[in-house]
């Protein structure tokens, strides 16, 4: 038996379970997976599921769309309805609703087991809305079941009141004269719902997937509805919103999207209050083709939604978790939390969990590090956005540096004969790099050769020489031989990557200091040639690439080079002009995500601490990211992002 005796208990603290151990997180875009053990003491009854609870009033709350799931049961309802539409849930889970857009009626279903679709069967109940119109798009019910509230399907533009004499049986429907039009806001209405105690109307519009707010002066009395001027744009997740509905407690809005199929959640800083709404970066992928109907019940902890593609039925489980981890979503990148978790049985709560340590969730990261004028100094940024880098930890790599890496691991090396070096970071993990191995073959200088297809990283070796190394990113240890470039490289100019390619700037050393060389990452051999640059290199350019297109840029001929040039990866051919750096530039670093390429650092007049960014799909002159920590040259550059990854 479990041996608190107090805490979050719930009705009976001795039964209760005893805490969850072990609260650890992982970092993520945007979230945090959290993990923990269970506890071998869970009380007077097994446990049904736990809380997890994050610093800065974070964690997960139902409906948990994150950690959400199909439950794998699904009802028909085709016998009656050939294109349900709007649908509602009964509060104790034992009957549910299906409006039809193209004939107008409702249908009451009734479910043997509370709360689960498998079970239900026609209830041979329903109630006809022609006399307002022709078909029901979005279906509402008053909490007591004692009122029901249709949108008109198509241009009705219009919200419909109806009493129920026997609460929640549809069949005693009537329509009581009571009614909004909506049309001033939006000419095609696909869901309803009433919250804050039948005080606020929400109707979200198909035209311009736009969600409107509405004050009803007298409570559940649609004819006393006026537009607050408030609304929430949804576009940006999904063009075709087909649903809607709320958690009870109004600070979670589900969107049902018809074009990725999917339901999305919005946050609410203030309960039923669309001022306040952000999307949380939290989706959960629909069975069928269109969510066209949305109920949450029984507690926030089950959604069902319908579509008029099959007229099924589909159940969701969206509550807490009842295993031991889950994804925390919708949190600040390069923000710190810490996450304690409870355990809960029928009984009630355990006390909380130790906290986890600090962790903190991270998108598109560049780390840069090594390099001269710098000592040991490694720094990183958010790809995204635009501002002035972070100190991320120590590095042993300070001169002729270059980098790549997978998704998760960053590889520096270090050329310099007298002490050829590799390193590894975690991008999720600020802190010092650690050593990863040696390379096959003496690094020689400037080894400024860099790829990867998120599996391998390969290098080349320079001075005078056309030899490829390779390390397998996620075992630490030594490289292997890879093969030759097609020709010596005195002072390795860069390299760039799709998932399967990687393409050489050549630099000083090829026989005219224009060459490019490509790879298959995969399958070890010599290189082949790629095509030329437009214009004359030698050394200390830097390469970045999204999966498509490599972008290079800088390096020192007859005098520093601000040029920027490109190829397209997969298709073989010379280099085609992309635009200019700030200003002429060598010895410098790049990283990149899917969309922007970033330079940093390098020499003009002198070591120079700036980091400057293009968009790769884009041709044009770099635009001012912000500043490295510490000014520094032959430095290197990687990122959690680059081409070679997606």
């Amino acid at each position: 038996m479990a041996k608190r005796t107090g805490g979050f208990i719930g009705q009976d603290g001795i039964n209760a379970p005893d805490p969850a151990t072990g609260v650890t997180g992982t970092a993520g875009d945007g979230q945090v997976t959290v993990s923990w053990t269970a506890p071998s003491d869970v009380g007077g009854a097994a446990i049904e599921y736990y809380r997890v609870q994050g610093s800065g009033d974070t964690g997960i709350y139902e409906p948990d769309l994150a950690n959400g799931s199909y439950a794998s049961k699904s009802f028909s309802v085709a016998s009656q309805s050939t294109s349900s539409g709007g649908m509602a849930l009964k509060s104790d889970g034992t009957s549910f609703y299906v409006g039809d857009e193209s004939s107008g009626v409702v249908y009451q279903y009734d479910m043997t087991t509370a709360f689960d679709v498998s079970t239900a069967s026609y209830a041979s109940k329903s109630f006809n809305t022609n006399s307002q119109t022709t078909g029901v798009a979005g279906l509402h019910f008053h909490p007591d079941g004692v009122k029901m509230y249709a949108i008109g399907a198509g241009s009705n533009d219009s919200v419909f009141q109806y009493a129920l004499s026997t609460a929640w049986d549809v069949s005693t429907a009537s329509y009581e004269s009571k009614s909004f039009n909506f049309s001033s806001q939006n000419n095609e209405g696909v869901g309803l719902y009433l919250g804050s105690g039948g005080t606020k109307m929400f109707v979200a519009g198909n035209t311009g997937d736009i969600i409107y707010q509405y004050t009803l002066s007298t409570a559940y009395d649609v004819s006393t509805a006026s537009y607050d001027s408030v609304s929430f744009d949804v576009t940006a997740q999904d063009s075709a919103p087909q649903s809607m509905t709320f958690n009870e407690k109004g600070d979670i809005m589900l969107i049902g999207g018809a074009a990725n199929v999917a339901v999305f959640q919005y946050n609410l800083t203030t309960p039923f209050s669309l001022s306040t709404a952000s999307y949380s970066g939290i989706s959960l992928s629909a069975q069928g083709a269109n969510p066209a109907g949305l109920s949450l019940a029984n507690g926030n902890e089950v959604l069902l939604n319908c579509d008029p593609s099959t007229d099924i039925v589909y159940q969701y489980t969206v509550s807490q978790p009842s295993g031991t981890s889950a994804v925390v979503a919708g949190l600040t990148n390069d923000t710190s939390y810490t996450f304690n978790v409870w355990a809960i049985n029928p009984f009630g709560w355990s006390s909380p969990s130790d906290a986890s340590a600090s962790v903190t969730p991270f998108g598109d990261r560049a780390v840069f590090g090594g390099g001269s004028d710098a000592g040991t100094t490694m720094d990183y940024i958010s790809i995204a956005t635009t501002g002035n880098a972070t100190d991320f930890g120590d590095c042993d790599v300070q001169d002729n540096s270059s980098g790549t890496g997978s998704a998760t691991r960053g590889i520096f090396s270090c050329g310099r004969n007298s002490s050829p070096m590799t390193q590894y970071i975690s991008y999720g993990t600020k802190g010092n790099a650690v050593e990863f191995g040696d390379f096959a073959t003496t690094a020689q200088d400037e080894p400024k050769i860099a790829c990867s297809n998120g599996t391998r990283a390969v290098f080349g070796l320079c001075e005078n020489s056309n030899v490829l190394n390779y390390f397998t990113i996620s075992s630490v240890g030594n490289a292997t031989d890879f093969g030759n470039l097609t020709q010596n490289s005195n002072r390795g100019y860069s390299g760039v990557n799709s998932t399967t390619r990687g393409v050489i700037a050549i630099g000083e050393g090829s026989s005219d200091n224009v060459s490019i060389d490509y790879i298959t990452i995969a399958s070890t051999g010599n290189g082949t040639n790629f095509g030329d640059f437009s214009t004359v290199v030698r050394d200390g350019g830097a390469g970045c690439s999204n999966s498509t297109r490599g972008v290079f840029a800088g390096g020192d001929y007859a005098g520093l080079k601000s040029d920027i040039q490109y190829v397209t990866i997969a298709s073989t051919g010379n280099a085609v002009n992309f635009g200019n750096l700030n200003t002429g530039t060598y010895k410098l670093a790049a990283a990149a995500n899917s969309t922007r390429g970033v330079w940093a650092g390098g020499i003009q007049n002198g070591s120079v601490n700036k980091i400057q960014y293009v968009t790769i799909a884009s041709t044009g002159s770099a635009t001012d990211f912000g500043d490295l920590t510490v000014a520094r040259r032959d430095l290197a550059g990687m990122s959690n992002a680059h081409g070679g990854l997606s």
